[in-house]
């Protein structure tokens, strides 16, 4: 039996989609384009957010100060060592854990878990 079709047999029993395998590596190729910071959840149910977030392949960062103003602000440099993204000034704290779920889904935990989709927001 070919090996992928024993993974998807063993995923279809599992009852687990075939993109279960494995979630992309956060990396600058991901990350790099327009985001949507959806929501923020500081414990509790998650708080709409929908701003605007935005990765230049040279390390800049441009972000969505208020869903009142579709305007985006530098907000500095972003880099990724180790698994861990750092977004500075504007996320101070340093390097944070990032969880990528799928290729358009990934949280990135500062003081809260940010929870970003891949696209511009609605």
């Amino acid at each position: 039996m070919r090996l992928s079709l024993q993974l998807s047999l063993l995923l279809f029993s599992l009852q687990l989609p075939l993109s279960a395998l494995a979630a992309p590596e956060l990396t600058a190729e991901y990350l790099e384009g327009r985001w949507c910071l959806e929501s923020m959840d500081f414990g509790g149910a998650p708080e709409p957010e929908n701003r605007n977030w935005q990765f230049e392949p040279d390390g800049h960062f441009f972000h969505q100060n208020s869903v009142m103003s579709s305007e985006m602000s530098h907000g500095g440099q972003w880099l990724i060592e180790e698994g861990r993204l750092q977004i500075k000034p504007v996320y101070l704290g340093g390097f944070q854990r990032v969880t990528v779920e799928s290729e358009s889904r990934f949280v990135f935990h500062w003081s809260a878990d940010m929870n970003i989709k891949r696209g511009p927001c609605p």
